[in-house]
């Protein structure tokens, strides 16, 4: 959730405690409709603000195993089969297929080099054997591709998940400023004759304000007097 977001669950539960310890025994029976709303909100609010740290812990921790299975793709498994490849056949003599893309070449560039590469060198498997290569190293070549390719596919899931539940909490703070100013319309007039109750009650309803760098900063909370 972002500040602005998290200002607003923070509001919804303040009108909710209030509600609790505060709501007029006169109130309409249809009152119960926009409460029951927030309520629903507010549970809506917490899964989906879960799911979306859940899925954000998730993508970055796809990165971070991303990042370790490329390198190892690349430097246990390509670099040693294409430096190989040059000494074995010379550099006119290479095969483009075993040459390395640069260091920088994206994701999908890499795949599609080690499987090239795997295609190739399966062709002079007996050769790359007589120079050192381990019998499995084509084997190995491509069962590190293809974690890799699972990785990627892992983290496209997790910015999936993460795009769904943040579109969810957006949608969740729209509903429940609408019930919120539903409460707003049907209370307010009840507790006109209370100032105190009607102070915390607008209290309870402000959004925190923001300061520069995303702190949150909540309203004052103001002495609350019950007025029989």
């Amino acid at each position: 959730m972002n500040a602005t977001q998290s200002s607003a669950l923070q509001s919804y539960r303040r009108v909710r405690d209030f509600l609790n310890a505060h709501q007029p025994a006169d109130m309409p029976a249809g009152f119960a409709a926009p409460v029951a709303e927030l309520d629903a909100v507010l549970a809506e609010l917490s899964r989906w603000a879960q799911q979306q740290n859940t899925s954000i812990r998730a993508g970055l921790s796809e990165v971070r195993r991303q990042r370790a299975l490329r390198d190892d793709l690349w430097t246990n498994h390509m670099l040693p089969l294409s430096r190989l490849a040059r000494e074995i056949f010379g550099v006119p003599g290479v095969d483009a297929a075993l040459r390395l893309p640069k260091r920088s070449a994206d994701n999908d560039r890499v795949l599609a080099t080690a499987h090239g590469m795997a295609n190739a060198a399966e062709k002079e498997r007996d050769t790359f054997i007589r120079q050192g290569m381990p019998d499995t190293f084509v084997a190995a070549l491509r069962a590190a591709a293809s974690a890799l390719e699972q990785a990627l596919g892992a983290r496209v899931e997790s910015r999936r998940e993460r795009v769904k539940a943040t579109t969810a909490v957006a949608d969740q703070v729209k509903r429940g400023k609408r019930a919120v100013r539903m409460i707003n319309a049907l209370i307010a007039p009840k507790l006109a004759g209370a100032p105190e109750l009607l102070a915390a009650w607008k209290d309870a309803r402000r959004w925190s304000t923001v300061r520069a760098g995303g702190t949150a900063v909540p309203p004052a909370q103001p002495e609350i007097v019950k007025v029989a």
